[in-house]
């Protein structure tokens, strides 16, 4: 039995000191895949909340660029890569596009593709959290891509309203894990 043990202690070590090592060599690769990655969309040395910024406020619909923004990741891929970049643990964004006739289903916000009916236009939105605690109060005008983004508190549950030119919606939102990054259901009347 002491044979055995032994065996197993020393395969076990070695099993540990190759993953080990193989992390080692593969972790710098990825690290220059990504860098060169982000030179190419010329998003390196920007943060998280920069990246989103520029993509969705960005008219270029390269159809080789890919990025959706989940409640704790950013995925970015092209046909050759895909990367994940976290989001900040205390952060949330989600990116709505009101409407009065049109609209598409949206789960995870696409920076790239995902297009609203509002382009350019100005809306009062105001967030409250399940307190009645305002988060948000202000005038935003909308990307032309037709949505608005903004970074909330992770892990709240509230309301948001949407005002334009005499027409309102109201909706529930939370910023949970497993929460919509995108909202395209609010019909304005």
């Amino acid at each position: 039995m002491n044979k055995l043990n032994s065996k197993t202690i020393i395969f076990g070590i070695l099993g540990v000191v190759v993953l080990l090592i193989a992390f080692i060599f593969f972790l710098p690769e990825q690290s220059k895949a990504e860098k060169a990655f982000l030179e190419k969309y010329e998003l390196n040395d920007q943060s998280v909340e920069q990246i989103v910024a520029k993509l969705e406020h960005s008219t270029n619909e390269d159809p080789s660029l890919y990025a959706a923004i989940k409640s704790s990741k950013l995925i970015l891929g092209d046909d050759d890569n895909e990367f994940s970049l976290n989001v900040p643990n205390d952060k949330f964004y989600l990116s709505l596009a009101p409407y009065i006739n049109t609209t598409h289903p949206c789960g995870n916000h696409n920076l790239i593709t995902c297009r609203g009916e509002l382009k350019n236009q100005t809306m009062n939105i105001l967030i409250k959290d399940s307190r009645g605690k305002v988060i948000i109060d202000d005038d935003y005008t909308s990307y032309s891509n037709g949505f608005i983004g903004v970074w909330l508190p992770k892990n709240i549950s509230g309301t948001i309203t949407v005002t334009y030119n005499g027409l309102s919606a109201t909706t529930d939102i939370s910023t949970n894990s497993n929460s919509n990054t995108c909202l395209t259901t609010m019909k304005l009347s």
